[in-house]
């Protein structure tokens, strides 16, 4: 094998997420475990679902209030999430 043909494991794992789609799927994973400590517990029991696809994360929450709430600290809770990823992966929140 010659050197060009040499990569790191990570760079190989995240061209195979990338190939099969799946960097969505995990980023969604790990935003599902970050937003609760987030968000706290009060927002995260009305949590109905929470999907991420390109950038954006769609949140479905079950109360009226809560809804309010989060659109008023939008920003604030897309710059959190971010922070505990560690990278921008959440570029838009939507809240339903």
């Amino acid at each position: 094998m010659n050197d060009s043909n040499q990569f790191s494991l990570a760079d190989a794992l995240r061209n195979l997420l990338k190939k099969h789609n799946l960097e969505d799927v995990i980023n969604e994973q790990r935003l599902r475990e970050s937003w609760h400590k987030t968000v706290g517990d009060y927002c995260n029991r009305h949590t109905v679902s929470l999907k991420f696809s390109k950038g954006q994360l769609t949140v479905k929450l079950s109360s009226a209030i809560v809804k309010q709430e989060l659109m008023y600290a939008k920003s604030e809770v897309i710059a959190k999430l971010n922070q505990m990823l560690g990278s921008e992966l959440v570029e838009e929140l939507r809240i339903y």
